[in-house]
């Protein structure tokens, strides 16, 4: 997978943190960039910083990957 990195803004009123089987954390949240929706991921001890740090309507720059369900997996905001 090619890692890329896209400016917008966080469309989502609510962000949410999902518990996971194996106790990793997992943010989602809706992502618009170039007039499209992602939906994207963030996994780990970020998830629970990002929570804290980001509203809807911020506006970010994200680094990731795009996986095979066409989400945005981000590895750096």
């Amino acid at each position: 997978m090619e890692i890329i990195m896209i400016e917008g803004t966080v469309i989502s009123d609510e962000i949410k943190v999902l518990k996971t089987d194996n106790g990793v954390p997992l943010c989602r949240f809706t992502f618009s960039a170039n007039s499209t929706n992602l939906n994207c991921l963030i996994t780990g001890k970020i998830a629970y910083t990002f929570l804290y740090e980001v509203e809807n309507n911020t506006v970010l720059s994200l680094t990731g990957k795009i996986n095979r369900k066409n989400q945005f997996i981000v590895l750096q905001s």
